[in-house]
């Protein structure tokens, strides 16, 4: 009679890991790419609870490109340089998953698969977690500049409103590179573009089978981080406008618990990451904050100078 041993259910922490890292990197890479360069997860090690970014305030035209008169010998008066910092607050998380040995016996798998089946999960929802904060904090960062939020959420989004959203850009509106909508909202918007033959007006857009967006790509998603007091938010956002960076290692933990009727696989994982707003400041003060305080556009202050130099702006659409 065959007798299994502890052997034959040995939890492996190096394939979770190898599954945690190599579904992380995948989903990353191909993430990154898809987003236009507009929500970036990366990896760059940040010691403690807030990161500060410091920088130098930009100087106006007329303060660095002064006239100049030849022929004179006045005296001038020198310009400073000014310093303002950007503060990055760090997110804690983990996961632990547990199931019992004999689930696992009873569909003849090994605790290699559990192993497996653990780290890509973990991964998984790590990625889902990534996107889901950093939409929230983009709507409250930039949900704190009332300059950069158009609509009341009473009313659906028209086409006529697109070119106000960008005009808040003025000639840097080549700077939206992505826009962030519900599938709600694309759907609206999908079927006013059949109404309204909008193909006479942006032919290239519609032929193409993309959403009418003004040529610009769209990200479709069914986040709750969209939501607003009336309506949903549509994102519209510019190079590196929202950043989550992987700062502190990956731990992955396993192990047996015994003791009870059946014994238990378990793996644990632990990591951190730092969500980064560009232009804007988290001065809420809470270490590791719950998604809702990052969503408050009360936690935020604009760092940048220009508006047109921080993450974006939100139209407040019904559907």
């Amino acid at each position: 009679m065959a007798v299994g041993n502890k052997s034959d259910f040995v939890i492996n922490d190096a394939i979770a890991s190898f599954a945690y890292i190599e579904k992380l990197s995948q989903m990353t890479d191909a993430f990154n790419e898809a987003s236009n360069g507009t929500i970036i997860l990366t990896t760059e090690s940040v010691i403690g609870d807030f990161e500060k970014q410091d920088f130098f305030k930009e100087m106006a035209e007329s303060t660095m490109a002064k006239e100049r008169d030849p022929l004179a010998l006045t005296e001038i008066t020198p310009e400073k340089l000014e310093q303002i910092s950007n503060i990055n607050v760090k997110l804690n998380r983990y996961s632990f998953i547990s199931n019992t040995l004999d689930s696992f016996k009873k569909k003849g798998w090994t605790a290699d698969t559990f192993s497996m089946l653990a780290g890509e999960a973990a991964a998984m929802a790590s990625i889902s977690d990534k996107l889901n904060t950093l939409l929230a904090a983009g709507m409250g960062a930039i949900g704190s500049e009332t300059d950069m939020v158009l609509g009341d959420g009473l009313s659906d989004i028209a086409y006529e409103d697109f070119p106000t959203v960008l005009g808040l850009y003025g000639d840097a509106l080549d700077s939206i590179d992505l826009i962030v909508m519900h599938s709600s909202t694309y759907y609206k918007l999908m079927g006013t573009a059949v109404a309204e033959k909008l193909w006479n007006v942006a032919g290239m857009t519609i032929n193409e089978g993309a959403n009418p967006t003004f040529s610009i790509p769209t990200l479709v998603t069914d986040s709750d981080s969209l939501s607003m007091t009336a309506g949903k938010g549509m994102l519209f956002l510019t190079n590196n406008a929202l950043v989550a960076v992987d700062s502190e290692v990956v731990t992955i933990d396993s192990g047996t618990k015994r003791g009870i009727e059946n014994i238990l696989l378990e793996i644990q994982t632990e990591y951190a990451y730092t969500a980064r707003i560009k232009g804007y400041s988290f001065t809420e003060g809470t270490a590791s904050p719950a998604r809702a305080t990052l969503a408050d556009p009360a936690s935020w202050t604009k760092s940048a100078t220009s508006l047109k130099n921080t993450a974006g702006a939100i139209f407040n659409t019904l559907t």
